[in-house]
């Protein structure tokens, strides 16, 4: 059986300038700080009306906006610093837990809202259980993928 080399594309970004892999990508923090910053301005702008108009404050969303923003970015650093095997580990036992969250949704636990139970309420916060569903199915097929690619049947 005779395995064909794959060409792959020239290394981009700070793989091309020789710096190593496990340091951040500037122009990617870059872009992710601009693309906040301009995401929370729009937001602000959309959403100071409907907080004065609510009674909740013309801040009100912006400050919800930026809490979220804080979780996101605490998210991405644990994400980025944990080692790939170790989401590879948890792949299937977060599934088996999501699908289990899943089911309990449905039963008078879950929070309805406008005719629809999907989520569950844990203080100021609402949790979305298939949106834990999706990190742990992309996890686990990008794992199935990456033991079956090409390039690890080299010898």
């Amino acid at each position: 059986m005779v395995v064909e080399r794959i060409a792959l594309p020239a290394a981009t970004g700070s793989a091309q300038r020789g710096e190593s892999s496990n340091q951040p990508d500037g122009v990617l923090i870059a872009t992710l700080v601009t693309l906040l910053f301009f995401g929370t301005l729009v937001q602000f702008s959309a959403s100071y009306a409907a907080g004065i108009r609510d009674d909740l404050g013309g801040l009100y969303y912006l400050k919800r906006q930026l809490v979220a923003a804080c979780f996101g970015i605490v998210a991405l650093v644990v994400g980025a610093t944990v080692d790939y095997r170790t989401w590879r580990r948890i792949s299937v036992p977060a599934m088996a837990v999501t699908l289990i969250l899943l089911l309990l949704v449905v039963l008078p636990i879950g929070h309805t809202a406008y005719g629809a139970r999907r989520w569950f309420n844990l203080g100021p916060i609402q949790v979305q259980p298939s949106e834990i569903m999706k990190f742990a199915t992309r996890e686990r097929r990008s794992s199935d993928s990456g033991r079956n690619s090409p390039r690890r049947a080299r010898s």
